[in-house]
């Protein structure tokens, strides 16, 4: 019972671990090599973020996993060892495949402690490239509003300048009325 109960555990272990962080590998590298020419800088910052909290789940689950599978290997180490210690004949052949499948679990959790480190490189540059994006979003954010701002004045200043013309325009006419209907304005008035 206890080496069907081994054997499940190490076929869960090949099935689930490797396959999974292998596909999370290739997600990663199809995700480094997407090109983002469409989206605007503020997309792609939102995109990172959440590709980078779908990584650290994932790296969160592959912990558990491995913590779940580091418990059956101790419980496997600790019944080969109180059968070990009443046995004082040498190794049996049942004895043999619990130590194989203690070695093949550790060989599987070291490679998902490897690929767990992996994961979390990539965590760290995505992060870096969050922080770029903020960046340069916040650049360019910075530039858009200044230059809306100077728009804005430079409208405002139309704005005044076509009023002031407006004014001198009624000014003038006004005058010229005035000097047509009294002559108040004009330089032969004046002489």
């Amino acid at each position: 019972m206890q080496q069907n109960l081994n054997f499940e555990l190490e076929k869960q272990l090949k099935t689930n671990g490797p396959d999974k962080i292998e596909q999370l590998n290739l997600e990663l590298l199809a995700l480094r090599n997407y090109k983002r020419n469409d989206l605007n800088l503020g997309e792609q910052v939102d995109e990172l973020k959440v590709q980078v909290n779908a990584l650290k789940l994932s790296l969160e689950q592959q912990k558990q996993l491995t913590v779940a599978k580091s418990r059956e290997i101790l419980d496997i180490k600790s019944i080969y060892n109180s059968q070990a210690t009443q046995s004082t004949s040498g190794v049996c052949p049942m004895d043999q495949i619990h130590l194989d499948q203690i070695y093949a679990l550790k060989q599987t959790i070291a490679n998902q402690r490897h690929d767990m480190q992996q994961l979390n490189i990539t965590i760290t540059m995505l992060e870096e490239q969050i922080k770029q994006q903020d960046n340069k979003l916040q650049l360019s954010s910075a530039k858009l509003q200044k230059a809306l701002a100077e728009q804005i004045k430079e409208a405002e200043l139309r704005r005044k300048t076509l009023n002031q013309n407006t004014e001198l325009k009624e000014k003038l006419q006004k005058m010229v009325r005035l000097d047509a209907e009294f002559g108040v304005y004009s330089p032969r008035s004046r002489k």
